[in-house]
Parts: structure tokens; sequence; C-alpha cells
């Protein structure tokens, strides 16, 4: 169960990167966001090392693949960007892989073979 909290957690840390440093670029909104951020890669790899203790090393090699993806969403529903069909068809791609990996072997099961 924890396990499973530090990997969300861990997502949403990354994922949110680019949030805390555009807040502001003078004085305190700054001094702020750039505490935040530190204070949160700090977080982060606390989780990443915990995580790695407690999971198979490739299930967790696919946060690098999990993240942009969260970045897509959060960019689009916090900041409004606009995302291309470009984009859409190579997340779709990403998490078409991520669904494999997890229920590929659940697929070989149910083939017809």
């Amino acid at each position: 169960m924890y396990t499973r909290i530090a990997y969300l957690g861990m997502i949403i840390i990354w994922a949110t990167t680019p949030l805390a440093t555009q807040w502001s670029s003078e004085g305190v909104g700054f001094l702020f966001a750039l505490s935040l951020r530190m204070t949160l890669g700090v977080v982060g790899f606390a989780l990443y090392y915990y995580i790695l203790n407690r999971m198979e090393v490739g299930r967790v090699t696919l946060i690098t693949l999990i993240t942009p993806v969260c970045a897509l969403v959060l960019g689009n529903i916090l900041n409004q960007e606009a995302v291309s069909p470009g984009v859409l068809f190579g997340t779709g791609f990403i998490v078409a892989g991520l669904l494999f990996y997890e229920y590929g072997s659940k697929l070989r099961e149910y083939s017809f073979n």
C-alpha cells in the first residue's frame, strides 16, 4: 500500500516540476518556488529509492514514461496549454505500451491459440 502511494507521489512531484518554476521570476515568489522545488526534489528522490527497495527495477523505470503524460495532462488542465494531435497520438502510444507491459501477460492467457 505504501509503495503505491510513494509511486503516485513521485509521479505527481516530477510532473509538477515546471509549475514550481513558473510562478514568479522575482522576489519572494521566486524564492518560494525555488524552495518548494528543492524540497519536492528531495522528497521525490527519497520516494524513488524507497520504491526501488520494494519493487522490481523494470517496473520502477516506467516512471520515466508516465511522467511526460502526467505533465501534459496537468499542463493542459492547470495552464490551458494546447496539445497537438501529434502529441496526443504519441501519448496514446506511451499509455498503450504501459498498459501492454502491465496487462500483456493476462492478454496472452486469453489468446485463442
